[in-house]
């Protein structure tokens, strides 16, 4: 990266990450996605996980529109592994 930013920045030690908008995401672009995939059956019925429990408090962050960026990380893994395994099985 040298010439292309400031030396400063390039060589500072502390370095400054960016995080992505999962809150304003999972309330808006991914809502209908997300809902879907939590009252699927398949997501319900998962042995890795307490689909009731996790759909419960899915519903009640977007009822609310209360998602915190901690909030979207314990759900994200959840979701990932969701897909993951839906995706294995079509």
């Amino acid at each position: 990266m040298a010439g292309l930013m400031p030396e400063t920045i390039r060589t500072r030690k502390l370095k400054v990450g960016m995080s992505s908008p999962m809150p304003k995401w999972f309330g808006n672009e991914l809502k209908t996605l997300i809902l879907d995939e939590v009252h699927s059956t398949l997501f319900q019925n998962s042995s890795l996980w307490k689909g009731r429990e996790v759909s419960n408090f899915v519903d009640n962050k977007m009822k609310s529109n209360s998602w915190t960026y901690d909030d979207c990380l314990r759900f994200w893994s959840i979701f990932n592994a969701h897909l993951l395994i839906k995706n294995l099985n079509e």
